[in-house]
């Protein structure tokens, strides 16, 4: 679709730049969390930092057709557009369930890391053909950056969404049982990322069309990288802040 910088309204692109500092942030944890691996060895921080990265994508299209506006004076095609909107989202949730296997459980659920392997792959499958034999069945362009969502991803938006939510709860609940008020904090800070990210994720989708709603749960989500972040990565000066007990506030070296 060829969009140039003036169909951009002023809300259009406060949206974009929103979308755009969402994206790099969540590209930053994700990567800076992935790295760690190096250093600890631990294949699931791998994992973790892809879940986030991929929780992103829905939001990529909008700040790379800004880009390549301002550039080239032209956007992405509706159905590139719409593959980035809703594409890896299963990967995002295998690589967290994964996750979610040999942090909280060590390794020992894989018949449940299996079941969501299963479950996505099948939707990968049913998405690719849809997307191949008619696009509309995965949602329709209803012009500008605006595209309403079929039943088939919504049912899947919303199983990942309950997932997401028991699965934030469990590792919150695993980091609890820490003698380390450092480590029960980042559990919080997990937990929080998960319910913000649910919360402005369910305001973007069911905004339907809203472009004030939508600002506002991309800065929702901003938020929720932050928390994410700080689920991993607690600095030593917050940590000061939010912990009273002084004495209680070493992080073990192997715990994310």
């Amino acid at each position: 679709m060829l969009i140039g910088v003036e169909q951009f309204t002023e809300l259009d692109i406060i949206r974009a730049v929103f979308s755009l500092a969402f994206v790099v942030i969540s590209i930053f944890i994700g990567l800076k969390i992935l790295l760690k691996y190096f250093s600890l060895r631990r294949t699931e921080l791998i994992t973790v930092g892809l879940t986030w990265i991929f929780l992103s994508s829905p939001w990529w299209p909008l700040p790379v057709t800004f880009i390549l506006a301002f550039v080239f004076n032209s956007g992405l095609d509706p159905v590139i557009y719409r593959y980035l909107m809703s594409a890896f989202i299963p990967v995002a949730l295998i690589c967290w369930i994964y996750s979610i296997n040999n942090i909280v459980y060590l390794g020992r659920k894989k018949n449940l890391f299996y079941l969501y392997l299963g479950i996505s792959l099948a939707y990968i499958v049913v998405y690719h053909v849809f997307i191949f034999i008619n696009p509309d069945l995965i949602s329709i362009y209803n012009g500008g950056f605006q595209f309403q969502n079929s039943l088939f991803l919504y049912f899947f938006f919303i199983f990942t969404i309950i997932t997401a939510i028991i699965t934030g709860a469990l590792f919150a609940l695993q980091s609890f049982k820490s003698i380390d008020a450092k480590i029960r904090w980042k559990g919080r800070f997990i937990l929080l990322a998960v319910l913000v990210f649910i919360a402005g994720a369910l305001a973007d989708t069911f905004s339907f069309g809203n472009v004030i709603i939508q600002t506002f749960a991309r800065f929702i989500l901003i938020i929720a990288s932050i928390f994410y972040y700080l689920g991993f990565f607690l600095p030593d000066w917050v940590a000061s802040l939010i912990i009273k007990d002084k004495s209680n506030t070493s992080e073990n070296k192997n715990n994310p």
